[in-house]
């Protein structure tokens, strides 16, 4: 079994267990029925690179945030993704009777080329904290995303403790980093709450640099990014964002929450 740190989880945002039952000061940690890990599958295609190659290329992105990806005191990256990267490898060793154990291959890419470098067949998975979506399968032929492993909700944060929220909102700058499911939510939100969405941040760390430094008001996030550092660096405001997301989510997503699933190509 995968060892999970209890620092790694939050309480019921889990979908999918690598750990059943896992528990922490005697309270379950994961919401949903246990997974049935004899019963998951995996294309043939990348079965019988893997079978090969005897390694599992795996394309994350190396900006880092809380318990899904972080850097250790040795100068690895450790966190949930990574436990659930090196279970799979472990699983898939099993499941096909291999007689050489597979080797993980994390190869770090920037967010934006993650799937392309998925779809030229240069990885066998991507497992990245990214949010599956209609959206991202139809524009990169050939992706298709697992079912989830983490339900996520996106929120508002500021560095200052202000009291004019929602009301403000309509004379601020909310920033959201570019081609994240961040960006399209904030299209959503800014129609509704009338502010204007800057869009010009290529990572989660310039995003928070910018907040930092006073050239955006808010920044629309998934709150499994700031977790770490609420009521620390960043405040957050209001409740989860669900609500005024539900029509886009079905439309876009074809449920009414957002997940983060693993990548995969036929």
């Amino acid at each position: 079994m995968v060892n999970i740190s209890s620092s790694t989880l939050q309480n019921g945002h889990y979908i999918w267990r690598v750990i059943p039952g896992y528990l922490v000061n005697a309270e379950e940690v994961t919401q949903g029925n246990t997974s049935n890990y004899g019963s998951f599958t995996i294309y043939e295609s990348i079965l019988n690179r893997i079978t090969i190659s005897k390694v599992l290329r795996v394309g994350v992105s190396p900006t880092l945030h809380g318990g899904f990806k972080r850097m250790s005191e040795n100068g690895t990256i450790i966190g949930f993704d990574i436990d659930l990267i090196n279970w799979l490898a472990k699983e898939l060793t099993k499941k096909f009777g291999l007689t050489e154990e597979i080797k993980v291959k994390i190869i770090k890419i920037p967010w934006a080329k993650l799937l392309t470098q998925l779809q030229e067949n240069n990885l066998e998975m991507v497992i990245s904290s990214m949010t599956s979506t209609k959206k991202r399968e139809l524009s990169h032929k050939g992706v298709k995303f697992s079912k989830g492993y983490y339900k996520t909700h996106q929120i508002f944060v500021s560095k200052n403790n202000l009291n004019d929220f929602p009301d403000g909102l309509s004379t601020k700058t909310v920033g959201v980093s570019y081609n994240t499911t961040n960006e399209e939510a904030g299209k959503v939100l800014s129609k509704i709450f009338q502010f204007k969405l800057d869009n010009s941040y290529d990572t989660y760390l310039s995003l928070l640099r910018a907040l930092d430094a006073n050239k955006i008001d808010y920044a629309l996030v998934d709150d499994v990014l700031v977790f770490d550092i609420l009521g620390k660096r960043v405040y957050k405001y209001g409740s989860e964002l669900d609500q005024y997301l539900k029509a886009f989510y079905l439309e876009e997503y074809e449920r009414e929450f957002e997940e983060y699933g693993v990548a995969v190509v036929d």
